[in-house]
């Protein structure tokens, strides 16, 4: 058996979670699925509160967030850029630089790992980071990881 792999935003799970204890009880039993925030630091959000588990070890590495939150910065100012988010990540090449660290870095690896044995053994997991689904995100990169690993886990199993 195999749980589900969903992404999603901390502004859904915010939504859709709500900050009563209720929701909280109501998420915590009798669900068969974790809320695991991928981000690099909460950052006074409550995105760690709300998330059951938080992996910082599959967020965005800090000096690749430092070079981006620079790049957009910048491209912000820039009238004829109409969506700086995305040019930012494009520009600092986020995507092949997220790829080489997850396969490179030994925590990251795993991290992966133990998601991908949860999932077989029928886990539904929901990864969570701050960016909406309209902008380009190293959440979309890992859930694809994940999906191209499980084949090749279940064979070394």
């Amino acid at each position: 058996m195999t749980g589900e792999l969903r992404q999603t935003s901390f502004a859904e799970v915010k939504e859709r979670r709500g900050t009563d204890q209720s929701s909280l009880t109501a998420f915590g039993g009798g669900s068969n699925e974790t809320f695991i925030a991928v981000v690099q630091a909460p950052n006074d959000t409550g995105i760690d509160e709300l998330c059951d588990e938080w992996m910082q070890e599959l967020g965005m590495p800090r000096f690749l967030l430092e070079q981006f939150w620079s790049k957009r910065s910048a491209y912000r100012s820039n009238p004829s850029i109409s969506n700086a988010h995305n040019a930012a990540f494009d520009e600092v090449e986020l995507h092949d630089k997220y790829v080489s660290y997850l396969y490179n870095d030994d925590d990251a690896q795993d991290a992966i790992r133990k998601i991908i044995e949860r999932l077989t053994s029928g886990e539904n997991i929901t990864l969570v980071c701050f960016e909406g689904d309209s902008k380009k995100c190293h959440r979309h990169i890992l859930m694809d990881m994940i999906e191209r690993e499980m084949p090749r886990f279940e064979l070394e199993v």
